[in-house]
């Protein structure tokens, strides 16, 4: 649907809205190229650029920031791997536990 309140001027593309699909005028074509060509290079230097910043720069120092780490809850749920029912626990809570300790 097109709405023209004016004659267009000359050169002017009026913008369409829908489905209309219809051949591109090759000058249009050759208009635009330049521009998108440059906007690309410009996008595509500043990617690079900020690249290349990012992974030579290097960090001489960190922020460092008070902070505690707690469990929300010190709970623990034990279940034997099988299936069946827990005998005995052979930890105490706030014990360190090794790999091949009898469990």
């Amino acid at each position: 649907m097109k709405l023209e309140l004016s004659p267009p001027r000359s050169g002017y593309v009026a913008p369409t809205f829908g489905d209309d699909k219809g051949p591109v005028d090759p000058a249009l074509q050759r208009r635009l190229r330049r521009p998108m060509i440059i906007g690309a290079g410009v996008i595509g230097a500043f990617v690079l650029g900020l690249g290349l910043w990012a992974s030579v720069t290097s960090l001489s120092t960190g922020i460092a920031a008070a902070a505690e780490v707690r469990v929300e809850s010190n709970r623990k749920t034990i279940r034997h791997r099988e299936g069946g029912t827990v005998r005995q626990i052979l930890v105490k809570e706030g014990q360190r536990v090794r790999p091949g300790s009898p469990c």
